[in-house]
């Protein structure tokens, strides 16, 4: 889409370049952080702030397709982590130590350009997060419907990203299926973060 002359990215997606689908579906974490911004509560606003900043990386990544787009799309999903966690805890290290933890490894893993420590970080992060929300739910039952909407949602997507990258054929479907990925994980940050608005 843009002819930006860096190095192409270190993953690939199934959508053939123009990624105009993979692009226009980021659209869901600008709705999402619009949404989760009109909470008008502090800790809402943080992570909302944060989900544009997925919205605009992950954007630039689809649509120049180079290693700068995707640079800013992960630290953008590693520092909204880093946010959610912050937000549903008062621990010393997840607050402090952790998150600056996640941001020197993520850094490791661009400069060697290990896709592996990324994945590991992210998981590990999604992990957290959704063990501290079902912490919350346990002493607040009322969120239970919203928890099973952020893991149907993350399951979903994940499953939906995990197809696309390893059973992508040119010219079929499946391409489509990293479009629902960035869908379903806005708007299970939606549901987390009305979780920890409560």
């Amino acid at each position: 889409m843009f002819n930006l002359k860096y190095a192409k990215p270190t993953i690939s997606y199934c959508e053939d370049n123009p990624q105009w689908t993979n692009t226009l579906s980021n659209l869901a974490y600008f709705i999402s952080a619009w949404l989760i911004y009109n909470f008008k509560h502090e800790n809402s606003k943080k992570i909302a702030r944060a989900l544009f900043l997925v919205f605009l990386g992950s954007t630039f990544l689809h649509a120049a397709d180079n290693s700068l787009g995707q640079f800013f799309d992960e630290i953008y999903m590693v520092n909204l982590l880093n946010v959610v966690i912050k937000n549903l805890t008062n621990d010393y290290f997840l607050k402090t130590i952790y998150p600056e933890l996640n941001m020197v490894l993520f850094l490791a893993y661009f400069y060697f350009k290990i896709y592996n420590i990324f994945l590991i970080i992210f998981t590990i992060q999604v992990l957290t997060s959704l063990t501290l929300l079902s912490y919350g739910v346990y002493y607040r039952p009322n969120n239970l419907k919203d928890f099973y909407k952020v893991i149907s949602l993350l399951t979903i997507g994940t499953i939906s990203w995990l197809y696309e990258q390893n059973y992508c054929q040119k010219g079929s479907p499946v391409y489509l299926l990293h479009s629902l990925w960035h869908i379903t994980s806005a708007f299970s940050v939606y549901y987390a973060s009305k979780i920890i608005k409560n």
